[in-house]
């Protein structure tokens, strides 16, 4: 059950975390958001890394495989959250959730034998994300919502994530996590040179030190001390739910911690509902009650 209990906690910190990001980057620069999230995660992994004591030998073979999950966590938070400021937040997370498919078919490849009322879980809860994901208007042509695209691209990516992380944490935590979010600010650092990236940090996007961007923006309209505490909090939250799937990957099986661990947008799309006043439709309402009975029958295997 601890295992059980981990994943469903890096959920809830998953589904806070992304519910904050998509909330913020309809104010504020999705490149801010990510690098100022991203960074504050690094410095609490550096502190964690030291005060834990363990030398970077305990984890020198897994952590190539940390910083790769940095980066697809990067690409898919990027993807989830401009679909989640696009879109309705409680249509694009949790077609993201699909992720879970991804550890799930790994874990199978590499001998895992779940029990078949897990295997159903598992099943459930991605039918659930999927029935969640359809246009909320009824006189819409397209099948699917809009950021749905998007989407997608989180799952994947996330669901790699997933993969890299298990792989990593069997080395060492605290260095999983380090390596995981040095990964990530060294692509974010890299990309503000880019000129698609470069007009998102300011307005006129011209060109200067990177820190006189973040300056910049942080004094611009809209934007306040409000905003980049929520960001910070983002890093926390993002940061502390990595760390708790890691732990958990350790003590259960991939497939199944993956598939409570995606489990989040059930967070993200019930703070919609209250804080946001979003509609659902019937079509959703019961998506999220049957990946709500996935879970169940996951924990109950």
């Amino acid at each position: 059950m601890i295992p059980l209990a981990l994943a469903l906690g890096s959920s809830l910190a998953w589904g806070l975390a992304d519910f904050l990001g998509g909330l913020k980057t309809r104010s504020l620069a999705l490149p801010t958001v990510l690098l100022l999230s991203q960074a504050v995660g690094l410095v609490i992994s550096g502190v964690a890394v030291v005060l834990a004591g363990e030398p970077v030998a305990s984890a020198s073979g897994t952590l190539a495989w940390a910083a790769l999950s940095g980066v697809l966590d990067l690409a898919g938070l990027w993807a989830l959250y401009r679909g989640l400021s696009r879109g309705s937040m409680s249509v694009v997370a949790p077609l993201a959730a699909t992720a879970a498919i991804i550890p799930a078919v790994y874990g199978l490849a590499i001998g895992e034998q779940p029990s078949a009322l897990a295997l159903s879980g598992v099943g459930l809860a991605v039918v659930g994300v999927a029935l969640a994901g359809r246009s909320q208007d009824p006189g819409d042509e397209r099948t699917l919502a809009r950021g749905v695209g998007l989407a997608l691209i989180a799952a994947l990516c996330f669901g790699l994530g997933f993969v890299a992380v298990d792989t990593a944490s069997e080395g060492s935590i605290v260095w999983t996590l380090l390596a995981n979010r040095v990964g990530s600010v060294i692509v974010l650092l890299i990309a503000w040179r880019v000129d698609t990236w470069a007009g998102d940090f300011t307005a006129d996007g011209d060109d200067g030190a990177y820190v006189s961007r973040v300056a910049v923006r942080a004094f611009l309209p809209g934007s306040g001390t409000g905003d980049y505490a929520a960001v910070l909090a983002i890093g926390v939250l993002d940061l502390v739910a990595v760390g708790l799937f890691a732990l958990a990957s350790t003590q259960g099986l991939v497939s199944v911690v993956a598939a409570l661990g995606s489990l989040y947008p059930l967070a993200t799309v019930v703070l919609a509902r209250l804080l946001l006043r979003e509609r659902m439709t019937t079509a959703q309402l019961a998506g999220v009650s049957v990946a709500l009975v996935g879970v169940l029958a996951i924990s109950a295997a």
